[in-house]
């Protein structure tokens, strides 16, 4: 399954694809994934770029919904503590990380706006 998205960024049309992928929480297209480096941060950078607001808010850190997440890499460059991965890119360590996003990202609300900086206690 491909679906073309489309969306006007800075005064130009961008041509966004996805593909749908088969993981073992079910079907669903897994694009960016927040890692370990989020655990008790929550800078919220992340989720002032993204276009798709796909970004969840757990107790301990972001997660981003696959479903929502168009793999844009906005929230990836501008995310300070460099816990944003490509799933390709994603550490061999850190794999877990994919499927608690998808699942965690279901069970969290929305962040829709910055939050004051969490720092870990």
């Amino acid at each position: 399954m491909r679906i073309t998205l489309l969306y006007w960024i800075h005064g130009t049309v961008v041509a966004l694809f996805r593909v749908s992928r088969k993981h073992s929480k079910g079907d669903y297209p897994m694009t960016h994934v927040v890692a370990q480096p989020c655990c008790d941060c929550r800078y919220t950078d992340c989720v002032v770029v993204c276009p798709a607001d796909c970004f969840h808010e757990g107790r301990r850190m972001l997660y981003i919904d696959p479903q929502d997440c168009i793999d844009c890499e906005s929230c990836a460059a501008a995310c300070p503590a460099k816990a944003i991965f490509h799933e390709d890119r994603l550490p061999l360590e850190w794999a877990p990380f994919r499927d608690l996003n998808a699942t965690m990202a279901r069970q969290s609300p929305s962040i829709l706006a910055p939050r004051n900086v969490m720092k870990p206690v």
